[in-house]
């Protein structure tokens, strides 16, 4: 007891005015993030899957392919998500244990629809691959080169809005954390959404798919404290 008592001591230690636990905890959900998104794509190419579209193309379609500026928005929303659980470790450990909670949560049932119902881009028929020259073209066919080059997959729900959503709502609101910093947020959350469909990462309905399902594992954290069952239940033992 005593030495557990002494690594929370030393994880409440600030580091740039953020306790080491905000560090700590952007390590580990980014590593999750990945390792959910690697292993089910490990998975799906080891079993062979039925791919599904999720392009309307109505709407779609209307889309342009604009690498320029937004393909930096969608590689930059990694270092978001990288800062945005040290920045919101600022608000009260219950709300943030609780902010834990919804995402893993969101993230598990995300991983759950990509095993069950696989949704997938076939860059090629899309006319997305190509050696234009360009320094924007070519960040954005390395990142495609990256994430599976002719194959897009795992699309609904886009985890690029689930995270970053989620990283907003723990911040939302919350007076513990600067204004500058929530409306950074808000605002770069935005640009995450939009560049997901102008670098053809993703289609139309991956973006309100990863939205709900973050503000669903948000909701349901927050409202039965799931972060905290484990607290209550010492405390009443």
């Amino acid at each position: 007891m005593y030495e557990g008592n002494e690594f929370m001591k030393f994880l409440e230690k600030k580091l740039l005015g953020c306790p080491l636990y905000g560090y700590l905890t952007a390590v580990l959900l980014y590593a999750l993030q990945n390792l959910l998104y690697e292993q089910i794509r490990m998975y799906q190419e080891r079993v062979g899957v039925v791919w599904h579209t999720t392009k309307i193309p109505l709407l779609d379609d209307l889309i342009p392919l604009q690498p320029e500026f937004w393909i930096i928005i969608y590689l930059f929303s990694h270092i978001f998500w990288i800062i945005g659980p040290v920045a919101a470790s600022k608000v009260d450990k219950a709300h943030y244990r609780d902010f834990i909670a919804g995402v893993v949560i969101a993230e598990l049932i995300g991983a759950a629809i990509f095993v069950l119902y696989p949704t997938g881009m076939n860059r090629a028929a899309e006319g997305l691959l190509n050696n234009n020259p360009g320094f924007f073209n070519g960040i954005l066919q390395w990142t495609y080169a990256a994430d599976g080059l002719t194959y897009g997959t795992n699309l609904l729900p886009s985890f690029h809005c689930l995270i970053s959503t989620s990283y907003f709502l723990v911040v939302y609101k919350r007076p513990e954390v600067s204004r500058g910093y929530r409306m950074f947020a808000g605002i770069f959350c935005i640009l995450i959404f939009i560049s997901t469909v102008t670098t053809k990462q993703h289609f139309v309905i991956d973006i309100p798919a990863g939205i709900a399902l973050s503000v669903f594992g948000h909701a349901l954290a927050t409202r039965f404290h799931l972060g905290n069952l484990g607290r209550r239940r010492g405390a009443e033992g």
